[in-house]
């Protein structure tokens, strides 16, 4: 997979955290136009998915992944946003 590919499939994976996070649950309607949204909210969710995705992909190496790992990386997820 080229880097071009790479960085831009984790970009569409940190927009749609931060859709689901932000404007799904009600805090913010417009989380990808503002000015706050786009300087802290997406990095920090960003910064947050592709930490748990990498954690996710070292402990599962070439083993499949199942619904109960990706279950719980979500728990972890939204205890921190508790």
């Amino acid at each position: 997979m080229s880097k071009g590919l790479k960085y831009t499939l984790l970009l569409l994976l940190s927009l749609t955290s931060v859709f689901f996070a932000e404007v799904i649950a009600g805090s913010s309607k417009f989380p990808l136009y503002d000015f706050w949204g786009i300087i802290v909210v997406i990095p920090l969710y960003g910064l947050h998915t592709i930490i748990l995705l990498y954690i996710i992909k070292r402990y599962l190496k070439n083993r499949k992944v199942m619904f109960a790992t990706l279950y719980f990386a979500g728990t972890i997820f939204g205890l921190y946003e508790a």
